[in-house]
């Protein structure tokens, strides 16, 4: 109960090492707490499980429990979780603690998964390089250009893929601005001004028609980005300078 107020009644900054969790909200240390009882109870029936199949219900004493349990139970918990992951052919796949974590950190660190970025755009992302140099790119980071500046150099001036930047009291005035006006670069001086804040010349629009837009991002709000977004190879203010599938990149024709 104090760990669980503690974490609902203060925000301080040492209150992770007094809970003891690496989540110190309430709601999750609620459900760790309220799990432990649980945990001792399926502890209690793998041990009695394992009286039985070890003595075969006969009587034992107790020292002789306590000698064996520590044991059986130390073997079996290192078992669970260093064993690495398994098939049963024909059947279905294991995933033990390591091999699933091992699973879990490829598919999100590989720049070749196909969710985040494909060959086609990083091919795309390499020819961007040799035009952009080091200049500031525009971008709608949830299109796959967040991570362009992690693989391929491009300074783009969005690179988080965080919670929607619309109650960011910190947010600069010229991103929001881009973010819902962009589009109208060509007739509207404040987002001309807006441009000319972040210094940048170039946007870069790796997914033009949306057609695969990173929706499994639970963060993506498509209103957030609609200035970006709405840009197309007519909008007035931007000049094509290459396209490839599903990708373009514009120059940014402002005074």
């Amino acid at each position: 109960m104090v760990i669980h107020f503690s974490t609902g009644a203060t925000e301080a900054i040492f209150k992770s090492w007094f809970a003891g969790f690496w989540y110190t909200d309430p709601y999750r240390t609620a459900c760790t707490l309220a799990a432990i009882p649980l945990a001792i109870i399926g502890a209690s029936i793998v041990y009695d499980g394992l009286r039985k199949r070890l003595f075969g219900g006969k009587r034992v004493s107790a020292v002789s429990l306590n000698r064996y349990y520590p044991a059986v139970f130390i073997a079996l918990f290192v078992a669970a979780v260093f064993y690495p992951s398994f098939q049963i052919p024909g059947m279905f796949n294991v995933e033990m603690v390591f091999g699933k974590t091992r699973n879990v950190s490829k598919q999100n660190y590989d720049m070749g998964n196909p969710e985040e970025l494909n060959s086609k755009e990083h091919e795309f992302a390499s020819s961007v390089k040799k035009i952009v140099g080091d200049s500031v790119v525009l971008n709608a980071p949830f299109d796959g250009s967040a991570f362009l500046y992690g693989s391929s150099d491009i300074q783009m001036y969005y690179r988080s893929l965080r919670g929607s930047l619309v109650s960011d009291p910190n947010e600069p005035p010229a991103s929001r601005a881009i973010r819902n006006g962009f589009y109208k670069i060509g007739t509207d001086p404040e987002i001309q001004e807006a441009v000319k804040a972040t210094g940048a010349h170039y946007v870069l629009l790796l997914d033009y028609d949306n057609c695969k837009s990173r929706g499994h991002v639970i963060t993506y709000n498509p209103n957030d980005w609609i200035g970006i977004e709405k840009i197309n190879d007519k909008t007035p203010g931007f000049t094509l300078l290459k396209k490839s599938g599903h990708s373009r990149l514009y120059r940014i024709d402002i005074g």
